[in-house]
């Protein structure tokens, strides 16, 4: 299976923990969504990341090609179960088109279920994913506008 990875399973340490016979096919571009942080984890107690449908924005990842057996490693830390109700899923894999090498891709990724209020991600986990694009030299103005992303335990920033 071919897996968009955009949140924190770009970090590739992370990656590597979850699915160990996964190996990078390229980067990858979702045009057309934004990333956004829907759903609190309580593994990790702070909003986790998704993608939502958003007119002239583009989201940025990587590209992995699976075993069977990372894939169902993958749903089982996605929170996905096929054939249950979606809106008891924490996520749902489906298979959506992403841009390679001006090449349109047909592949899987995980879409969080909303929940209501969901807090903000942490810094932690924000680092997993500013490193995963770094590490797979996503688009410097991506880069950037993860960087700008405020975290629920960083310090205020100051206005000057």
């Amino acid at each position: 299976m071919l897996y968009f990875a955009y949140g924190s399973n770009m970090d590739t340490d992370q990656m590597k923990a979850r699915c160990p016979g996964a190996t990078k096919v390229g980067k990858a571009c979702l045009p057309g969504h934004q990333l956004t942080f829907p759903r609190l984890s309580k593994g990790r107690g702070c909003g986790v990341s998704s993608v939502a449908a958003a007119d002239g924005l583009d989201v940025w990842g990587v590209v992995y090609r699976l075993t069977t057996a990372d894939a169902a490693r993958l749903d089982a830390n996605e929170g996905f179960v096929a054939g249950r109700a979606a809106h008891l899923n924490s996520y749902y894999r489906t298979t959506i088109s992403v841009v390679m090498d001006d090449i349109a891709v047909e592949v899987e990724t995980y879409i969080g279920v909303p929940q209501e209020a969901p807090p903000l991600p942490n810094l932690e986990y924000l680092k997993l994913i500013r490193n995963g694009a770094r590490e797979h030299d996503l688009p410097e103005t991506y880069r950037a506008l993860l960087e700008a992303l405020v975290a629920s335990d960083q310090e205020p920033r100051q206005v000057v």
